[in-house]
């Protein structure tokens, strides 16, 4: 190994919750795109560009608080 660089270890469990939920959101875009309304597809599609702009400008994961508020009191701990 050249560098010898130092990270820190994270949970992995809330960003795959999080990856799952831009999923869905990118789905359920498609499908109110082809079968609803092109409108109505962006906001949806709107609403996960805010997640990721969030995300990405204030290092905030929203998918991440919404597991620690759906996950945690119904597990008791981080899976």
């Amino acid at each position: 190994m050249i560098f010898s660089l130092d990270s820190p270890l994270i949970n992995k469990a809330p960003k795959i919750f999080t990856v799952r939920l831009g999923l869905i959101f990118s789905f359920t875009g498609l499908l109110v795109a082809v079968f609803v309304s092109e409108v109505v597809s962006l906001y949806v599609m709107g609403f996960l560009v805010l997640f990721a702009a969030v995300e990405c400008v204030l290092n905030f994961c929203v998918g991440c608080y919404i597991y620690a508020w759906i996950v945690m009191p119904l597990f008791g701990e981080w899976r």
